[in-house]
């Protein structure tokens, strides 16, 4: 898929309907996206009043030990 800028795009399958109890949940749900990363990712993930995951967001992408992020950028 294509971007407004002519970039592409991975489309990533869909978040299966889930609800993040523990941070097991949290595993179990990212560990397949992580798992070969070659550096830091910031992730964010919405939930619903329920706890229900509405979409995993990539906050920001750091060199292979850190990952700098602004306060005012995930919020």
């Amino acid at each position: 898929m294509k971007t407004r800028n002519g970039n592409d795009k991975k489309r990533e399958a869909p978040i299966k309907k889930c609800k993040l109890s523990t941070s097991k949940d949290v595993y179990d749900l990212l560990y397949k996206r992580i798992r070969k990363l070659d550096r830091e990712h910031f992730f964010v993930i919405p939930l619903t009043a329920k706890n229900h995951v509405i979409g995993i967001n990539l906050v920001s992408m750091g060199s292979l030990t850190s990952s700098v992020v602004h306060t005012m950028i995930s919020t």
